[in-house]
């Protein structure tokens, strides 16, 4: 009897250690990490329209520096994305309220990074921002915003004009605010205006574009300039996809992509951290 009760509990030894070890080998692997891409798509892309060369909308399809870039770092990250052109104004409303995941072509100031994460090491322009007016209107302008207060001065509606930024709400300037780039360069056509704020290449390719060639010219001394980047949404909470995006945007400069893009359109790269 002794004999087998002896058996009897080695057998049960080893169904157990049987049983412990079929468990170990079948428990699942541990899952791979998630990439800050992943969950994420598709993302919506806010761009300004007639703001060429740096984006624009042409029968229909997006095309410019921006769209180029951001399209080759979506790509490389595996991100699914939509293009929206919606006014100025409006992005920033959305963005606030977390209706939109990206906004393309925004400068930094402090109202902005409450609700937007900035890759500050990789710029995507800098623009210099110049006052428009008629050819056949005698104005100068020496540098001095006290000098602009004789005049009605037409910009975009929520464009951060740097420094000048605060003479926008001085009840001693005149100010007239349009809903996109177009609309106030034709503010300034029709007279509306004396002078338009316009960053300079945007300026002077609507200029082109409208047949304002011989009326509407810029004056040499700008405003100042100011760095513009792709934004992410902090109420979405893509802060992850902003790292991952700066990372590419470096591998793109690393690699010779982001020169060529660059190049394609004539424009140099701004100066950035993106070794």
């Amino acid at each position: 009897m002794k004999k087998i009760a002896k058996i009897l509990v080695m057998v049960a030894l080893l169904m157990q250690i049987g049983c412990q070890s079929s468990t170990s080998v079948t428990q699942p692997n541990d899952p791979e990490p998630q990439k800050p891409s992943e969950g994420l798509q598709p993302l919506k892309v806010a761009i300004i329209d007639d703001t060429a060369p740096y984006a624009d909308v042409v029968d229909g399809e997006y095309e410019g520096l921006i769209i180029d870039i951001v399209s080759v770092a979506f790509s490389r990250m595996d991100v699914e994305y939509e293009f929206v052109d919606m006014p100025f104004n409006r992005i920033m409303t959305l963005m606030e309220e977390g209706g939109l995941d990206i906004a393309t072509d925004i400068f930094i100031n402090p109202k902005r990074e409450e609700f937007l994460y900035f890759p500050v090491d990789t710029p995507l322009a800098i623009y210099p921002y110049a006052l428009f007016k008629r050819s056949d209107k005698e104005i100068t302008y020496d540098g001095n915003p006290e000098s602009l207060t004789a005049y009605i001065i037409g910009t975009v509606r929520g464009y951060y004009l740097g420094s000048f930024d605060k003479y926008l709400e001085d009840p001693d300037y005149t100010i007239i605010e349009s809903k996109s780039p177009e609309l106030n360069m034709k503010q300034l056509y029709n007279g509306r205006v004396d002078l338009a704020i316009e960053v300079l290449s945007t300026g002077e390719s609507l200029v082109e574009k409208l047949g304002y060639g011989l009326e509407i010219e810029p004056l040499p001394t700008t405003l100042g300039a100011n760095s513009s980047y792709v934004a992410f949404s902090k109420p979405l909470g893509l802060e992850p996809l902003m790292v991952e995006y700066q990372k590419t945007i470096k591998e793109m400069y690393a690699d010779g992509t982001l020169q060529a893009i660059y190049d394609r359109y004539g424009l140099p790269v701004p100066d950035g951290n993106f070794e």
